[in-house]
């Protein structure tokens, strides 16, 4: 028998996240393996085993073991090796949902060879007292640059920094928070943890409920938090820019916001600048004066240029850091300095363009090969390097753009990713597009591959469909679209699915239940039946085929959900009878099973009958989530069986039901702050309502309206039931005005319902 190993001790709330990754079809596999491993050492099992159950050998389970015992979750990202192509991923941290990059939440390092701008650093100084300070100019005035200059000078003397660079994926409401508040949890951990539990709970309330929880949490802050904002202009969601102003009208007085951003946002900036609460940076600020071109041009380039010839890069380039930098660059090598600068004129886009192509004809034919095809990513690390450009010295060759100050800034301590400045990206991908436009598409296609290996999943489907290769986007949404979906990224992926061609999502009935689902989390039921009723169509007249039947099941299961959530609790049950006999049983449709199980399990709700026969339905639902590993679901049949319990009179029982819930939900998301949704709060607030204890069912009745308050799948028997408990607690206590309020209230919400589904 295999020697029992000690039992490994996981730090605390790691084993949340381990699940999570173990179970996650969006993370990369070397990484699930790895926290498998993990999780069977945390478990006892013997390292003989652990090789035999994950199929690798036993050294490779001790390292792992040991990389865990030594640094926790880092210690199971890939490790950084100099001198050879790293073939590690972006390390991730969990927020309720698919993987975070760390890279989009580090404050990146001061660049080298940068020109000290006091003035400047005296002005940021003074915004740490304001709400807001907005740096607002065009790309190449060095904006990112003049703020990690000034924090690599000490500048917050103690206050916490947060930072988020920001991507056009980011325009996805529900991920854009998830970040926010991560990047907040990294320098205050646990300071928002109910608005985190909020928005990662299964069943997420309106943004302002999520905001006024995170508001309410940074009062207790004692010291202040910047947040900066990078790259502010790609946001161009509406919900996002209106849930902004609200943060910013709503601060709490220690939180400051930096945004840094190539356009205004649409945020209340004329209030806050007559009130004294916004500091601004423009372009005018940021241009280079003679001092600063000469600091930069000859103390740190080493360029030796004389005053006047100085002066003339400053009044071509109207101080423009970027034309400075490239001018730099490509006076090295020239002999007629003045001659030189006296061949460019004109507008920044000029500017660049001229002075990109002095700099690139100067750079060896590999190394230029290698700039051009790496310009279609947006971040990249050696191995991604290598596999599109088939370099085995990828490493090597980013540590030397870095070293030579060619546009590139790495996004990690360890120089694992890098990232081209944006501007040195966009001619770089002009270049390419110009001179091999065939091969643009076959760049993308590598790089969607390489993601689709290693992960992010999203990244591999946004490289898939940039590189128009169609039938490797589908196949990639049909896969896992539906996961991502039920991880709240709904904006996303109907991003994807509007980008395709109509003719092509129409006629693949996979693609319209992905919709469809995605239209039921928005709200938008009548387009969410459309999809489906496409989705039947392209099925009409098909052969019964388990694949078939597989989709015809999901449509129903999606329908049954739809009625649920509309209140039609009978036409709920029968889909749900309907869709267990089209789905096949096997491991590709466990999930749509288990719902289908929760919706028949509801027949107690319709006959009124609550005998232990009818307990049945309720239990095989939960055991059908549980071996799916899906928690909304699970949690779901946990709290309608404690409902049903509570029916029978077992309050006992009920009360341990529920607090199953609450047990599933800190073993898997690793707090306990905001269990599931409203139906466990109203079930719980019911319970102590009938025990008398008023003051707990309070808390919890309270806590159920909130979130039953715009919650897009909160049921409508949910919604009645936490108001109409509300109104009873109130009675009891003889305080018929607030009573008669909570139901108004009930009474505003099914109408609102009911307009959105009519």
């Amino acid at each position: 028998m295999p020697r029992r190993a000690p039992v490994m001790r996981l730090q605390v709330g790691d084993r949340a996240e381990l699940e999570r990754w173990r179970g996650s079809s969006s993370v990369r596999t070397r990484l699930a393996q790895r926290a498998h491993i993990v999780l069977l050492a945390a478990d006892g099992v013997s390292t003989e085993e652990i090789a035999d159950r994950v199929g690798v050998s036993r050294p490779t389970v001790s390292m792992w073991r040991s990389r865990y015992a030594q640094s926790g979750l880092s210690g199971l990202a890939d490790r950084y090796r100099s001198g050879r192509p790293s073939r590690a991923n972006e390390a991730t941290i969990s927020s309720g949902g698919d993987p975070l990059l760390v890279t989009k939440l580090s404050v990146p390092g001061a660049r080298r060879g940068v020109v000290p701008r006091q003035g400047l650093y005296a002005r940021l100084d003074d915004g740490v007292s304001r709400a807001v300070v907005l740096i607002s100019a065009p790309a190449g005035f060095g904006k990112s640059t003049l703020l990690t200059s000034w924090l690599a000078e000490g500048a917050m003397h103690g206050r916490s920094v947060a930072w988020l660079s920001l991507s056009a994926a980011d325009n996805d409401p529900s991920l854009f928070w998830r970040y926010f508040l991560a990047a907040l949890s990294r320098v205050h951990p646990g300071v928002v943890a109910t608005a985190s539990a909020l928005l990662g709970s299964p069943q997420p309330p309106r943004i302002a409920t999520i905001l006024t929880a995170m508001i309410n949490d940074l009062h207790s802050m004692t010291g202040d938090v910047v947040v900066v904002l990078d790259d502010y202009h790609l946001v161009e969601s509406a919900d996002i820019q209106g849930a902004m102003a609200f943060l910013i009208e709503n601060r709490p007085p220690r939180l400051h916001l930096f945004i840094l951003t190539r356009a205004d946002p649409p945020l209340p900036l004329s209030r806050l600048r007559a009130g004294g609460d916004l500091v601004e940076l423009r372009a005018a600020d940021l241009r280079f004066g003679p001092d600063e071109a000469e600091a930069y041009l000859n103390q740190l380039m080493g360029l030796e240029l004389t005053g006047p010839n100085i002066s003339e890069l400053v009044r071509r380039t109207e101080g423009w850091v970027a034309g400075l930098q490239m001018a730099a660059l490509a006076i090295r090598d020239h002999a007629d300095v003045p001659g030189f600068i006296a061949g460019f004129t004109g507008s920044n886009r000029y500017v660049i363009d001229y002075l990109a192509e002095e700099v690139l004809g100067r750079q060896t034919d590999g190394l230029r090969a290698f700039l051009l095809d790496t310009s279609v990513l947006d971040r990249m690390c050696a191995s991604l390097c290598e596999d599109l450009t088939s370099r085995e010295d990828s490493q090597d060759i980013l540590e030397g753009l870095e070293h030579a100050n060619l546009f590139i800034d790495p996004l990690d301590e360890v120089r694992g990713w890098y990232r081209y400045h944006q501007l040195f990206a966009d001619v770089l991908n002009q270049r390419l597009r110009h001179e091999q436009p065939h091969r643009v598409s076959e760049l993308h296609r590598r790089a969607s591959a390489w993601y689709e290996k290693h992960g992010p999943f999203t990244d591999a489907v946004q490289h898939a469909l940039r590189g128009h290769d169609l039938d490797r986007a589908i196949r990639l949404i049909e896969s896992d679209g539906m996961s991502l979906v039920l991880d709240q990224q709904v904006q996303t992926v109907l991003a994807w699915l509007d980008g395709l061609p109509e003719d092509l999502v129409c006629a693949r009935p996979v693609l319209g239940t992905i919709r469809a689902l995605g239209y039921v989390f928005s709200n938008r039921p009548d387009e969410a039946e459309a999809s489906l009723h496409d989705a039947e169509r392209c099925l009409a007249g098909e052969r019964p085929n388990d694949q078939a039947r597989a989709v015809l099941g999901r449509i129903a299961v999606i329908r049954a959900a739809i009625s649920r959530f509309s209140g039609d609790i009978e036409r709920s049950v029968s889909l749900g009878h309907e869709a267990l006999q089209l789905l096949p049983e096997s491991d590709a449709t466990s999930r749509e099973r288990a719902s289908a199980y929760a919706h028949v399990a509801l027949t107690y709700q319709v006959t009124g009958d609550v005998h232990p026969a009818d307990e049945r339905p309720l239990e095989e639902a939960v055991t059908a989530f549980s071996a799916a590993h899906t928690l909304l679901p699970l949690l779901s049949s946990i709290n309608r069986l404690g409902k049903f319990r509570t029916m029978q009179g077992r309050l006992g029982s009920a009360h341990a039901t529920y607090e199953r819930a609450a047990a599933a939900v800190l073993d898997r998301a690793g707090h306990s702050e905001v269990v599931n949704g409203a139906a466990y709060y109203a079930g719980m607030g019911e319970i102590y309502l009938q025990w008398n204890d008023l003051h707990s069912a309070e808390r919890y009745l309270r806590q159920a309206v909130v979130l039953a308050s715009g919650g897009l799948t909160v049921g409508a028997d949910v919604v009645t039931e936490s108001y109409l408990s509300l109104a009873r607690l109130h009675e009891a206590r003889g305080h018929t005005v607030e009573a008669g309020a909570a139901l108004d209230e009930l009474l505003g919400q099914l109408a609102s319902a009911r307009s959105s589904t009519s």
